[in-house]
């Protein structure tokens, strides 16, 4: 009786976390949904998103070039030196 219970217990959950989930996306859609008279404009915020997505673009090449420019490249001789070295 105590495996069933688990089992309901288990599927209540999942369908609770189902329920929040669709709901969280309903209020989402209705933001732009036509019926709502606060609805936001789906263009305007379409255009907003392509420039944080450039912008964060541009940030992550930003810091890119910072690791690169901190990556320490030896020379050769520090590289004989170390071959040499690991052959004793």
């Amino acid at each position: 009786m105590s495996n069933i219970k688990q089992k309901l217990e288990n599927q209540k959950s999942e369908l609770i976390n189902d329920l929040m989930a669709t709901v969280t996306i309903m209020e989402e859609i209705w933001s732009y949904h036509p019926e709502n008279p606060k609805k936001v404009d789906i263009i305007v915020e379409y255009d907003k998103l392509k420039q944080i997505k450039v912008d964060v673009e541009n940030e992550i090449e930003e810091v890119e070039e910072q690791l690169r420019e901190l990556i320490e490249v030896p020379d050769s001789t520090e590289l004989d030196n170390q071959w040499a070295n690991e052959s004793e």
